[in-house]
């Protein structure tokens, strides 16, 4: 039987949920396109029941991890491990790439984090979740061992070809209205902000092709009647400074007949 996943976002009502969690969306069709079954979830925890979780009969849960849900992540954890012991928990986001060691160490019923992008480290580790003899092959991820201490690997290599992702699932699509949908068109940045934590994320800019990009808000626009983007790059015009690829970007969506909106950031 193929590995099951399931991708939680929890929040509460003091967090902003406007637009889709993106980041377990581009997980959640890598996966799928390598056969593992994968069940999102986007909630808040006040409303989550078990069920919604155990019918599935995940082999892993995991958890988007902010610094704002960390406690409602830890929480949760807790609960799910009283009810299935022997269930794997695994941590990713922006908070599990800064604090990776912190979050597993305050947080016993964690198992794994993944750091940085997502997508290949948690394939791999779903294929070799039953062997703690390769978790430590790994790159990308932190776990704790039988004895309770904490090993972090070295980071994964960076995929160079964005073009080779599928397009992000939208399973929450289907199930809620959003006014404006996300589209990410790259990673990272060209510049090197103290404040901002795109280098500890995404250490490398690196891109999607203009038309990849247009052909997913095509597709967006057909099958959802979406009409309104917000762009999760740090800075559309990276690497040049003369606007040359929001240039390209909005003269192909022009060629391409799209009536649309669409925000950025610069």
């Amino acid at each position: 039987m193929n590995k099951r996943i399931v991708l939680l976002f929890l929040y509460d009502n003091k967090m902003d949920v406007t637009f889709e969690e993106i980041g377990i969306c581009l997980i959640a069709s890598y996966l799928r396109e390598k056969g593992i079954e994968v069940k999102l979830i986007a909630k808040n925890s006040e409303q989550l029941e078990d069920e919604e979780i155990f019918t599935f009969h995940p082999d892993v849960l995991g958890f988007v991890v902010y610094q704002q849900n960390k406690y409602l992540v830890r929480k949760q954890c807790r609960h799910f491990k009283k009810i299935q012991p022997d269930i794997i928990t695994c941590a990713g986001g922006v908070y599990a790439t800064t604090n990776t060691l912190e979050l597993l160490q305050e947080t016993p019923e964690l198992d794994f984090c993944v750091f940085g992008e997502g997508e290949e480290t948690l394939y791999e580790l779903m294929m070799h979740i039953d062997d703690p003899s390769f978790w430590q092959h790994i790159p990308g991820v932190a776990f704790r061992n039988m004895n309770g201490t904490v090993t972090k690997n070295p980071p994964r290599h960076l995929e160079q070809n964005l073009d080779t992702y599928p397009f992000a699932a939208r399973d929450f699509l289907d199930k809620q209205k959003f006014g404006v949908v996300k589209i990410v068109g790259s990673r990272g940045c060209c510049a090197y902000c103290t404040y901002c934590t795109s280098k500890v994320v995404f250490p490398k800019w690196r891109y999607r092709s203009i038309r990849n990009i247009v052909d997913e808000i095509e597709f967006l626009s057909q099958k959802y009647g979406v009409k309104a983007f917000n762009f999760t790059d740090n800075s559309i015009e990276d690497p040049d400074k003369h606007a040359t690829r929001i240039k390209e970007l909005a003269n192909y969506i022009l060629k391409r007949g799209l009536e649309i909106k669409y925000n950025v950031y610069a």
